[in-house]
C-alpha cells in the first residue's frame, strides 16, 4: 500500500464544495482543510506507485483545483517500478522551471 499526501489549493469560497469533491474520490480523504486560504490537505491511499500518481492526475484536472501537489509519500511493497518518464508528466500544463509557463484559470484573472 503507497500512501500520499497532497496539499490541494483552490479559492477560499469554494472550499467546502471542493472537500465534498474529494471526499468522494475513492482511495482519498481530507485530513486537513482552511477555508479562509484555500488549503486543503488529502491523504491518498493506492496499491501501486503508479496508481497513486494517476490519482494525482486526476485531482489536478478538477475544476476549481488551482494546484495539487504530492508533498509526503509512503512506499510500500510495490514491486513495479515505475518509468521516471511518466513521473515528469504528471502535470502537462505547468512545469517546474522558471522559464516554463504555466495556464492560469480564467477565473483567477477576474
Amino acid at each position: 500500500m503507497n500512501i500520499s499526501a497532497i496539499l490541494v489549493t483552490t479559492v477560499p469560497h469554494n472550499t467546502l464544495n471542493m472537500i465534498s469533491t474529494l471526499n468522494n474520490l475513492q482511495g482519498v480523504e481530507v485530513y486537513h482543510n482552511d477555508p479562509s486560504s484555500g488549503k486543503i490537505i488529502i491523504i491518498q491511499e493506492a496499491e501501486a506507485i503508479h496508481d497513486e500518481v494517476e490519482g494525482l492526475k486526476k485531482i489536478k484536472k478538477i475544476p476549481g483545483i488551482i494546484v495539487a501537489e504530492m508533498v509526503e509519500h509512503y512506499f510500500g511493497e510495490d514491486r513495479n517500478l515505475y518509468p521516471s518518464s511518466e513521473l515528469e508528466d504528471i502535470d502537462a500544463t505547468c512545469g517546474t522551471l522558471m522559464a516554463d509557463s504555466c495556464s492560469i484559470p480564467e477565473y483567477l484573472n477576474n
